[in-house]
């Protein structure tokens, strides 16, 4: 997604979660910047303490989750849920939710293109 809006020229920065964790915040900037959470389970421990801290400091947080009642779509200014109602088809091997994150992913590529 990073190098999808980089290459439309919206400055982006692709940041793991853990990176998050870790204090990895240096390039936001309040009032300005848009923040993207993924989240299968919408609860993922990084994510959602990405997610109150960035708002605490008045970024905009986004998130595209797998479900639209969960911890991080509540802690974002605005949740895209793909809800994914089967379970994956092979065990616990994430197939069916990555296809759905990119489908949405290219949904808020269009949306944030769009407001630049």
């Amino acid at each position: 997604m990073a190098s999808s809006l980089s290459s439309t020229g919206i400055p982006a920065y692709f940041v793991t979660a853990s990176e998050w964790s870790h204090g990895d915040y240096g390039k936001v900037r309040p009032d300005t910047d848009v923040v993207i959470l993924l989240s299968h389970s919408g609860t993922t421990t990084e994510c959602c303490e990405a997610a109150r801290y960035l708002r605490s400091l008045r970024v905009t947080v986004l998130s595209v989750v797998g479900t639209a009642d969960s911890t991080l779509a509540d802690l974002s200014d605005a949740s895209i849920s793909y809800n994914l109602s089967v379970c994956e088809p092979l065990g616990g091997v994430p197939c069916s939710s990555i296809v759905l994150q990119v489908r949405q992913h290219w949904k808020c590529l269009s949306m944030l293109s769009s407001e630049s």
